[in-house]
């Protein structure tokens, strides 16, 4: 339930077995979205960095605490 790129900020719900996230990555609007069981979690980034040199790799952790 937390987002970070340099800092740790709340974000989304609480995920259970069985779920399906979603990832949306908008290159022109310049955001990254999740979604979980087809509800829309909001922005998780805005302004990102676009063009030639930009890399992104999506990802989840399983972790508690």
């Amino acid at each position: 339930m937390k987002k970070w790129n340099k800092d740790s900020l709340l974000y989304g719900e609480a995920w259970s077995v069985g779920d399906i996230i979603g990832t949306l990555i908008d290159f022109d609007r310049k955001v990254i979205k999740f979604w979980r069981n087809n509800k829309s979690l909001g922005k998780a980034f805005s302004n990102i960095n676009v063009g030639g040199n930009c890399v992104y790799f999506p990802a989840i952790t399983f972790q508690r605490g």
